[in-house]
């Protein structure tokens, strides 16, 4: 059994066997948590690229767009009714 955690895809022809969905849907359970980081700010904030070109100012870009990112899902939090 591999422990890479890449998804299983289908040859042509045949069909993957069932384990191989179970692991798939545990695969897909975990990335997309982290899909949504990354597409919330690629698309909302968007720092898909970085244009600085030093590491420290790279890292306190990073660091403000994951401030960013808590408080929009504070406030999503806050609209759905999660937390007051």
């Amino acid at each position: 059994m591999d422990n890479n955690a890449t998804m299983q895809k289908r040859c042509e022809r045949r069909p993957i066997g069932i384990r191989d969905v179970l692991r798939n849907k545990r695969i897909n359970h975990t990335r997309a948590k982290c899909e949504r980081i990354c597409a919330v700010v690629k698309t909302v904030f968007g720092s898909g690229r970085v244009k600085v070109t030093t590491v420290v100012r790279t890292g306190v870009k990073m660091m403000f767009t994951a401030m960013d990112y808590n408080l929009y899902q504070l406030c999503t939090l806050k609209k759905k009714g999660i937390i007051q």
